[in-house]
Order: structure tokens, then sequence, then C-alpha cells
């Protein structure tokens, strides 16, 4: 598909812009009587507001463009501390070593050096020489090199698909790029019956493929993601051609309907593979953020989340302004910038810290949250860290428990995001699953033997509204899920939460 320039600067400065139990509703820690909530978004006001933005985004590209040429700009620094690493490999996060600041700071460090390893360097990241588009080509280049092989790879996982679908025998030794796990799997995701024992040793097979298959809503997120860094700087111009690949890639899924709730994974065309395949979930940009003195407000009342949380049968504490206004900032910026958002979930996005969801400000949060919850937090591991990017309009995460003791979530998208004010925060049930629970019946977002709106039914629960800067703190095994929500369109809209888990759960 063929876009001119005008065309190009026109459509990214649109995605900028528009793009029987009861219940208890919390807000700013008090309860209150739930009441229905009923979403009164406007379609016509969205397009108005959304024209109106684009038109003055149009406004200053010009000078935008000329001033990205010129800039220049010393790459970032790895996050500062130590280099050396903790743990295994493949399962950084559960070392121990998360207790110290050197320790946790060198176990984000050897999951971003990881992802580098396998996704590429930044553009601003160690090592790259300048920032302007004279270096473009070589960047390119390199990311040619390191992507060498891909291409065949997904040839042959079309043709497992293509056999399998027609009947014919999928022996492995007709796919030598392929291992046996690979072939399976994708025997499997085309339909074909392989066994119970057979389906499921080929599901390890799925995070080495994971990188080739594609969203709608992944899609639309990189492309809006890769539009805001240019038209905000932080890119240089020449990776607008990178924008008009994704648009030729999903011309024609973002013409068709679109439900933000059953959003399939398919695999990658091998056509499409040659317009994005050197920058789709890999890492294109990694911000370097400022100091930010205290990650935790200093007006936050430890002593009274403490409170809340002991004086709660089911320990369960809601406070606002956990982060100081530069932490914040700082969080809300990496959310926006980093390219770290690897991860394929129905109607939401996923970004980890053993995959590059990773930064000082993390480390220095999780330290002082264990000061000052030395009886809640204290001396328990950080088990895991992540954050989800939503679609407008997509329903979140299902009714889940996690693995792990207490549950740490807040959110960082400005509250002016939030188009209904009593609701887009999440739902949690006062009720745990039985003693020595299966965590795959309880966590799994896939159909599992036990009906988990049936389970919670009769259990009364806490409906949460979004704010910003809000943090939620609760026992891991309470069911929970994220409540309906309605943000604005628009990039810098889409709802962000981020969560830490800490805390080893017996078995």
């Amino acid at each position: 598909m063929v876009v001119s320039r005008l065309t190009l600067i026109v459509f990214a400065a649109l995605l900028l812009s528009t793009s029987g139990a009861k219940k208890t509703k919390i807000s700013k820690g008090a309860a209150k009587p739930n009441e229905t909530v009923t979403s009164n978004s406007s379609a016509e006001r969205d397009r108005v507001a959304g024209l109106s933005e684009a038109v003055a985004a149009l406004a200053a590209v010009g000078q935008e463009l000329n001033a990205l040429q010129a800039a220049t700009a010393a790459p970032p620094a790895a996050l500062a501390g130590p280099s050396e690493v903790c743990g295994l490999a493949d399962s950084p996060h559960a070392c121990a070593r998360t207790l110290t600041a050197e320790g946790l700071r060198a176990v984000l460090q050897q999951g971003l050096d990881a992802t580098v390893a396998k996704r590429g360097r930044p553009w601003l990241g160690p090592g790259t020489p300048a920032w302007d588009c004279g270096h473009f080509g070589a960047w390119v280049s390199e990311r040619r090199q390191l992507a060498n092989g891909t291409l065949d790879r997904l040839h042959a996982l079309h043709a497992v698909v293509q056999a399998a679908s027609s009947g014919e025998a999928c022996d492995p030794e007709r796919f030598p790029l392929l291992d046996a796990e690979e072939v399976a799997l994708m025997i499997h995701l085309s339909g074909s019956s392989i066994g119970a024992e057979a389906q499921r040793q080929s599901l390890s097979a799925l995070p080495r493929l994971q990188d080739l298959f594609v969203s709608v809503s992944k899609l639309a997120h990189d492309m809006e993601q890769l539009s805001y860094l240019v038209l905000k700087g932080k890119l240089p111009h020449c990776f607008w051609r990178f924008v008009k690949a994704y648009i030729s890639v999903i011309d024609t899924p973002l013409n068709a309907p679109f439900d933000a709730n059953t959003d399939d994974w398919a695999l990658l065309q091998p056509s499409d593979w040659e317009h994005i395949g050197l920058v789709y979930s890999t890492l294109i940009y990694f911000p370097a953020l400022p100091a930010v003195g205290r990650a935790v407000n200093d007006n936050f009342d430890f002593s009274l989340a403490r409170q809340q949380y002991h004086s709660s049968s089911h320990g369960l504490v809601v406070m606002d302004g956990l982060l100081s206004p530069k932490a914040l900032d700082a969080l809300l910026q990496f959310t926006l910038e980093a390219t770290v958002w690897f991860e394929l979930k129905t109607g939401y996005i996923g970004a980890y810290m053993s995959q590059g969801f990773a930064n000082d400000v993390v480390v220095q949060l999780v330290q002082e949250l264990r000061i000052g919850l030395p009886d809640l937090i204290g001396d328990l591991e950080l088990m895991h860290m992540w954050a989800f990017k939503y679609n407008q309009g997509s329903k979140g995460i299902k009714l889940h428990v996690d693995d792990a003791l207490l549950n740490l979530n807040f959110w960082v998208v400005p509250d002016t995001a939030n188009k209904n004010s009593s609701s887009g925060g999440m739902i949690v049930y006062l009720k745990e699953p039985p003693t020595g629970f299966d965590l795959r019946t309880y966590n799994s977002q896939r159909e599992t033997n036990v009906d988990l709106d049936a389970f919670v039914a009769s259990s009364p629960s806490i409906v949460i509204p979004y704010r910003q800067n809000r943090v939620v703190m609760f026992k891991s095994s309470l069911l929970h899920a994220t409540d309906e929500h309605d943000f604005a369109p628009g990039y810098e809209n889409r709802r962000v939460s981020i969560t830490l888990l800490f805390g080893k759960r017996s078995r």
C-alpha cells in the first residue's frame, strides 16, 4: 500500500488523539454502597475532540520534523549498579537476591541484557554512536543479522499448518528448521488432534514462537507507539518508514469490525514479516529515566496502610498517592516510551521484569516498600513484576488468583483518560480457593473445570474505581478481575496497570 508522507503524518496524528452478591465501592479508602455504573461514551464527541487535537498536532509537525533531523542525544546508560547476575537465566524473578537493591538491580539487568541479546539494541541503547538518521542503515543491517534465518523458520511453520490442514503426515524430519515441539504446536493450532500428552509438551514451544504471532491489538499498539516516539522527538524521522510498514500490514484488519475482547492471534505472514519483521516485538527504544529522589510520596501513610491491612479480615488496602510526583512521571514516561510490550494477550498486552520492564525507579520503590511495610512485605521475595496496557473497550483480565502471597497494584495514567470515574479499576472478591488449590485452575484465562463466576456469585466483593497513583494491596489468593473500563481514544490514554507480587506461595 502506497501512503504519501502527508497522509502518513495525518494518520499518526490521529492515532495520538483518537484511536447477585453484595458489592462495595471504594473511593479514597472509604467504603460506600455501590451503585450501577452506566457508560456515557459519545462517539461524536470523541471524533470532534480527536480531530481538534490532530489539527493541533499537524500545525507543529513541520517544526517537529526539522527539530528531529537536527537533534542529537547521548545514549542512555544501562541500569546503574553491578552487572553480575543471580539465579537461573530462564527464571530471574525467582531469585532471593531481590531482597536487596543491588540484587534486584542485577536481576533486572540480567533480564534486560537477555532482551537486548534476543531482540536487538535499542536505538539509544548502550554502544549506539549517535541519534541522527545517518546511522539508520547500520542499525537496520544489525537487525538483519539478528533476524537471520527467521523468515525461513516462518515459512516452515506455515508449511506445517498447510500440511496438517490437508491431512498430510507431519513428521518433524520434514521440517529440519523446527524442533518436534514446534511442529506439534503448529499441528495443534491448525485444528488437528495430537493427543493430550503431545499437546501438553508442545506448549513448551510457545515462548519460542510467540514473536512470530500477531494480533490486531498488538499491531495497532506498536504502530501507535512508534508514531508517538517519532512525533515526540524520541526517534528520528527515518523511523516513519516502519510506521508506514505497520499501516500496510494492518490496513485490512483495521477496516474490519474490531472486537477488543476477541482479538485472536495469527501466525505472521512471510510477506508481512518482510515489512515489519526487523522491528516487530523488538527493543527499539529504551528511555533513560531521571533520578527521582524518593519513589514513595512523602505524604503516603505507611502506618495507615498497615492498619487497613490488619483490620481487614481478608487483608485489603486501598490508598491514594503512592508515588512521589517525580516517580509517577518517570514510570508513566517508561510505559509510554519503552518498547518492551512483547506479550500478546486478549484485549491487552504485557511487559515483564524478565523481558526489559526494568528501571531504577522500580528498584527504589520496592526497597522503600520493604522499609515502610516491614510486617507485610519486609523480607518477602519479589516473585514477579509486570505492566499491562489495555485496548480501549476491552474487558481486561478475567477472574483469577496469582501465584504469590501479596499483590500490590497501582495505576499511572492520568484520571483525565478515564471517561467514567466510577469504574475502570478492579474488583476484589472476598473469597479464596480451597486450601491446596491448583493454580492452573484458578489462574488460567482459558476454560477450566471450575466456573469461577459461579464460585464467587454469593461472595461479597469490593469494586475499586480507577485513580491515577492509587495502590491496591491484598492477599494474592483472593479472586480478582479488571473492572469494566471506558478510557478515551488515543495512545496516551490507554489504561496501564503495574503489578508487584511478593512472597512464595506454599503448595
